[in-house]
Protein backbone atom coordinates (compact mmCIF):
# COMPACT_ATOMS: atom_id res chain seq x y z
CA UNK A 1 0.00 0.00 0.00
CA UNK A 2 1.56 3.39 -0.81
CA UNK A 3 1.69 6.40 1.39
CA UNK A 4 -1.23 9.16 1.68
CA UNK A 5 -1.18 11.57 -1.32
CA UNK A 6 0.11 15.19 -0.94
CA UNK A 7 1.77 17.78 -2.54
CA UNK A 8 3.48 20.43 -0.41
CA UNK A 9 3.76 24.25 -0.99
CA UNK A 10 6.77 26.23 0.56
CA UNK A 11 6.74 29.47 1.31
CA UNK A 12 9.54 31.76 1.66
CA UNK A 13 9.56 32.08 5.10
CA UNK A 14 9.89 28.27 5.68
CA UNK A 15 5.93 27.62 6.25
CA UNK A 16 4.59 25.03 4.09
CA UNK A 17 0.62 24.36 3.12
CA UNK A 18 0.22 20.72 1.94
CA UNK A 19 -2.80 20.08 -0.19
CA UNK A 20 -4.24 16.96 -0.13
CA UNK A 21 -7.21 14.45 -0.63
CA UNK A 22 -9.26 13.38 2.02
CA UNK A 23 -7.37 11.63 4.52
CA UNK A 24 -8.53 7.92 4.29
CA UNK A 25 -10.04 7.67 1.00
CA UNK A 26 -7.43 7.26 -0.67
CA UNK A 27 -4.55 4.60 -0.50
CA UNK A 28 -4.66 4.41 3.04
CA UNK A 29 -6.92 4.48 6.27
CA UNK A 30 -7.73 6.95 7.82
CA UNK A 31 -5.40 6.66 10.92
CA UNK A 32 -2.24 5.77 8.45
CA UNK A 33 -3.23 8.76 6.28
CA UNK A 34 -3.22 11.02 9.60
CA UNK A 35 0.17 9.41 10.24
CA UNK A 36 1.66 9.75 6.82
CA UNK A 37 0.61 13.95 7.37
CA UNK A 38 2.03 14.41 10.34
CA UNK A 39 5.38 12.56 9.22
CA UNK A 40 5.04 15.41 6.44
CA UNK A 41 5.33 18.01 9.22
CA UNK A 42 1.90 18.93 9.58
CA UNK A 43 1.26 20.41 12.91
CA UNK A 44 -2.49 21.98 11.63
CA UNK A 45 -4.96 20.02 9.28
CA UNK A 46 -8.24 22.06 7.67
CA UNK A 47 -11.08 20.06 7.01
CA UNK A 48 -13.22 21.80 4.61
CA UNK A 49 -15.99 18.64 3.38
CA UNK A 50 -19.37 19.46 5.99
CA UNK A 51 -20.05 16.97 8.56
CA UNK A 52 -22.39 14.80 6.24
CA UNK A 53 -19.86 14.17 3.77
CA UNK A 54 -17.01 13.57 6.25
CA UNK A 55 -20.02 10.96 7.48
CA UNK A 56 -20.31 10.11 3.91
CA UNK A 57 -16.31 9.07 3.67
CA UNK A 58 -16.63 7.71 7.18
CA UNK A 59 -13.86 10.32 8.11
CA UNK A 60 -15.90 11.53 11.04
CA UNK A 61 -13.57 10.57 13.67
CA UNK A 62 -10.39 13.03 11.86
CA UNK A 63 -10.46 14.91 14.87
CA UNK A 64 -9.50 12.49 17.13
CA UNK A 65 -6.84 10.77 14.87
CA UNK A 66 -5.29 14.60 14.50
CA UNK A 67 -5.69 14.30 18.33
CA UNK A 68 -3.52 11.16 18.38
CA UNK A 69 -0.63 13.07 16.64
CA UNK A 70 -0.96 16.26 18.45
CA UNK A 71 -2.15 18.04 15.06
CA UNK A 72 -4.52 21.12 15.45
CA UNK A 73 -7.76 20.26 13.66
CA UNK A 74 -10.13 23.01 12.59
CA UNK A 75 -13.21 22.80 10.67
CA UNK A 76 -14.31 25.00 7.83
CA UNK A 77 -16.92 23.16 6.28
CA UNK A 78 -17.65 24.67 2.42
CA UNK A 79 -20.27 22.48 0.16
CA UNK A 80 -18.29 20.99 -3.08
CA UNK A 81 -18.50 23.32 -6.39
CA UNK A 82 -19.49 26.19 -3.98
CA UNK A 83 -17.96 29.35 -2.68
CA UNK A 84 -18.05 29.64 1.33
CA UNK A 85 -21.43 30.31 3.50
CA UNK A 86 -22.11 31.20 6.49
CA UNK A 87 -20.98 27.56 8.12
CA UNK A 88 -17.20 28.63 6.93
CA UNK A 89 -17.20 32.43 7.27
CA UNK A 90 -18.37 31.62 11.53
CA UNK A 91 -15.58 29.18 11.36
CA UNK A 92 -12.82 31.24 9.31
CA UNK A 93 -13.47 34.15 11.44
CA UNK A 94 -12.78 31.73 14.75
CA UNK A 95 -9.55 30.65 13.66
CA UNK A 96 -7.92 32.43 11.15
CA UNK A 97 -5.59 34.17 13.56
CA UNK A 98 -4.18 30.78 14.86
CA UNK A 99 -4.32 30.04 10.97
CA UNK A 100 -2.32 32.64 10.03
CA UNK A 101 -0.05 32.83 13.32
CA UNK A 102 0.73 29.20 12.16
CA UNK A 103 2.33 30.80 8.96
CA UNK A 104 3.91 33.18 10.98
CA UNK A 105 5.63 30.45 13.08
CA UNK A 106 7.02 28.38 9.79
CA UNK A 107 5.17 26.00 10.28
CA UNK A 108 2.89 23.53 7.94
CA UNK A 109 -0.77 23.28 7.35
CA UNK A 110 -2.19 20.66 5.43
CA UNK A 111 -5.85 21.20 3.78
CA UNK A 112 -8.17 18.91 2.49
CA UNK A 113 -11.63 18.56 0.55
CA UNK A 114 -12.69 15.65 -0.55
CA UNK A 115 -10.48 15.57 -4.13
CA UNK A 116 -7.99 18.00 -2.59
CA UNK A 117 -8.33 20.49 -5.19
CA UNK A 118 -11.14 22.90 -5.58
CA UNK A 119 -12.23 23.92 -1.99
CA UNK A 120 -8.32 23.03 -0.69
CA UNK A 121 -7.27 25.62 -3.42
CA UNK A 122 -9.81 28.18 -2.67
CA UNK A 123 -8.24 28.33 1.15
CA UNK A 124 -5.03 27.93 0.60
CA UNK A 125 -5.39 31.03 -1.27
CA UNK A 126 -7.51 32.91 1.30
CA UNK A 127 -4.62 31.78 3.49
CA UNK A 128 -2.07 32.87 1.26
CA UNK A 129 -3.98 36.32 0.53
CA UNK A 130 -4.42 36.96 4.27
CA UNK A 131 -0.61 36.18 5.09
CA UNK A 132 0.07 38.93 2.25
CA UNK A 133 0.71 37.83 -0.99
CA UNK A 134 -1.05 39.24 -3.99
CA UNK A 135 -4.34 37.62 -5.42
CA UNK A 136 -1.55 37.56 -8.99
CA UNK A 137 0.65 35.66 -6.61
CA UNK A 138 -1.46 33.28 -4.85
CA UNK A 139 -3.38 32.19 -8.50
CA UNK A 140 0.73 31.49 -8.97
CA UNK A 141 1.51 29.55 -6.17
CA UNK A 142 -1.83 27.84 -5.86
CA UNK A 143 -2.56 26.74 -9.40
CA UNK A 144 1.16 25.88 -9.72
CA UNK A 145 0.13 22.82 -7.42
CA UNK A 146 -3.01 22.15 -8.30
CA UNK A 147 -3.71 23.79 -12.15
CA UNK A 148 -7.74 23.29 -11.85
CA UNK A 149 -7.86 25.09 -8.58
CA UNK A 150 -9.65 28.63 -8.19
CA UNK A 151 -11.12 27.46 -11.83
CA UNK A 152 -15.27 26.91 -10.65
CA UNK A 153 -16.43 30.47 -11.11
CA UNK A 154 -18.16 30.70 -7.63
CA UNK A 155 -14.98 30.18 -5.72
CA UNK A 156 -12.99 32.39 -8.04
CA UNK A 157 -15.68 34.85 -7.70
CA UNK A 158 -15.61 34.67 -3.59
CA UNK A 159 -11.59 34.66 -3.82
CA UNK A 160 -11.63 38.07 -5.98
CA UNK A 161 -13.83 39.58 -3.60
CA UNK A 162 -12.23 38.60 -0.80
CA UNK A 163 -10.47 41.08 1.65
CA UNK A 164 -7.31 39.76 3.38
CA UNK A 165 -7.08 39.67 7.04
CA UNK A 166 -3.80 40.38 8.24
CA UNK A 167 -2.37 39.39 12.14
Amino acid sequence: MSAHPYDVLSLNNGANIIFTPCPGTKTQNLADSIATLKAAGTHMLLSLMPQKELEKNNVQTINSECNKHDITWFHLPINDDEAPKQPFTSSWNTHKTDILQAIQHKQTIAIHCKGGTGRTGLVAALILNSAGYTKEEVYSLVQGIRPKALTIELQKEYFESFESFEV
